[in-house]
C-alpha cells in the first residue's frame, strides 16, 4: 500500500495529462493521424493474431526451426515482411505473443498516432523520427480513460508494460517495395533491411521537460519510416476514427474488441482504396487476417455459432456509431443455420460488402 501511494503521489506531482500528450493525442473533429503502410498493417495483423490461442490460429503466428515465433506478411508482389520478437529465449518470445491483447493494439495505435501527427512534427520532416516524450498518459487520454486513483495508476502501470512489448517487437522487411532514402527513388523490386522496430528509445535522451508526466519515455518511429513516413517520397498518413481507441479493450465486454479489430483492419485498408464507393472482403478472408479463425484442431462444436454472433454484433456496433455501413451477403447460410444444417463454411465465404466510410468524406470536405 505504501508503494502504491508513493507511486501516486509521484504521478500526481508530475501530472496525468501533460501538453505533450495533450497535443499528440487530440483528435480533430474525432479523427486521428495514423500512417498507413504495409509495416503497419503487418504489425496490427501480428498483435491481432497473439493472444493465448495464437498457436490455434489458421493463419498465425507459427514456430521457425529453432522454436521462436514468427509473423508473416506477403504482398501481392511477392515481398514478405517477416514480425518477431527480440526476447531473451523462445519462452520469453512466446510468452510476449501470448500476452498481445486487445490493449496492445490500443497502446501502439495510440504511439503511433502521437508520433505521427502535425502538432509536433514539421510537415516537411524527412523522415519524422524526432523523439517525443510519452507514456501511459498519452494512452489513456486517447480512450477518455476516466477513473483515477489506485486503479488509474493500475492502468497506468498494464500500458507501460505494453510499451516494453511492443519496443521488442521486430520486422524483416524482405525484398517489399518501399522508398530508398539513398538513392531518393522508389524501389519496385523491394527493399531489405533485418531488424527493423516499431518504436525506438532514443539513444540521446532529450532533456525532460518539467512538465512531462511521470513514466513518459522518449520515444521515436522505427526505421521503417525512412521507407514509408520520408517527405522526400510518398508519405501515408490517414484518419482513424478516436471512437474505435474508446471501445473497451477487455475480452469480457461482449464484441467490443472484435469491433475494434474489425474497425481498424478496415480503416487501413480504406487508406489505399479511397476513390471507391465500396468494398468488398470475404468474411474468411477478414477473420483469418484478424487472427479471429482457428485451425479444425483448435475448435469445439459451438464455435462457429459463437463467432459467427460476435462477428456480427462486431459488424453491428461499427454501423450503430457511424463508422461503417454495410451489408452482410449471407441469407443462404443464415437459413441454414436456423433449419440446423451445415452452414459454417457457407457463411464463411459470404460477401461483406462495406460502404466507403463518412470520416473519409469529412476529411476531403476539411
Amino acid at each position: 500500500m505504501a508503494l502504491v501511494d508513493a507511486n501516486l503521489a509521484q504521478w500526481e506531482g508530475k501530472g496525468w495529462r501533460c501538453p505533450v500528450c495533450r497535443r499528440a493525442t487530440r483528435a480533430r473533429d474525432g479523427l486521428l493521424s495514423l500512417p498507413n503502410n504495409p509495416l503497419i498493417v503487418a504489425a496490427v495483423q501480428a498483435l491481432c493474431a497473439g493472444g493465448p490461442h495464437a498457436r490455434a490460429s489458421e493463419s498465425g503466428w507459427r514456430k521457425d526451426k529453432s522454436g521462436a515465433p514468427y509473423y508473416d506478411f506477403w504482398s501481392g508482389s511477392g515481398g514478405r515482411i517477416k514480425v518477431w520478437t527480440a526476447s531473451d529465449d523462445n519462452g520469453a518470445a512466446w510468452s510476449d505473443v501470448a500476452s498481445y491483447s486487445a490493449l496492445s493494439i490500443d497502446v501502439a495505435i495510440t504511439l503511433l498516432s502521437a508520433l505521427a501527427c502535425d502538432s509536433l512534427r514539421a510537415s516537411t520532416c524527412a523522415p519524422r523520427r524526432d523523439a517525443v516524450w510519452l507514456g501511459g498518459s498519452a494512452v489513456m487520454y486517447a480512450k477518455h480513460y476516466k477513473r483515477y486513483g489506485a486503479e488509474r495508476l493500475e492502468f497506468a502501470q498494464s500500458v507501460d508494460v505494453e510499451i516494453e512489448r511492443l519496443l521488442r517487437l521486430r520486422f524483416d522487411v524482405l525484398s517489399y517495395p518501399g522508398f530508398d532514402p539513398v538513392s531518393r527513388t522508389w524501389k519496385r523490386d523491394g527493399i531489405t533491411r533485418f531488424g527493423v522496430s516499431l518504436f525506438d528509445l532514443d539513444e540521446d535522451q532529450p532533456p525532460v521537460a518539467n512538465d512531462t508526466c511521470a513514466g513518459a519515455m522518449p520515444l521515436r518511429l522505427g526505421a521503417w519510416a525512412d521507407h514509408w513516413l520520408n517527405a522526400s517520397g510518398p508519405m501515408w498518413v490517414g484518419s482513424l476514427p478516436d471512437a474505435l481507441l474508446k471501445l473497451d479493450h477487455r475480452s469480457s465486454r461482449g464484441a467490443d474488441v472484435l469491433a475494434k479489430k474489425l474497425g481498424l483492419l478496415l480503416t487501413l485498408s480504406w487508406g489505399a482504396s479511397r476513390n471507391k464507393k465500396h468494398q468488398d472482403f470475404e468474411i474468411r478472408s477478414l477473420l483469418r487476417r484478424l487472427g479471429e479463425l482457428r485451425s479444425p484442431g483448435g475448435i469445439d462444436a459451438h464455435y462457429g455459432g459463437r463467432l459467427a454472433d460476435r462477428f456480427e454484433e462486431a459488424m453491428l456496433r461499427l454501423s450503430e456509431a457511424g463508422l461503417f455501413q454495410h451489408h452482410l451477403h449471407a441469407v443462404d447460410a443464415q437459413a441454414r443455420r436456423a433449419e440446423g444444417r451445415q452452414w459454417f463454411e457457407e457463411w464463411l465465404g459470404a460477401k461483406l460488402t462495406v460502404q466507403r466510410p463518412s470520416f473519409l468524406t469529412r476529411v476531403e470536405q476539411i
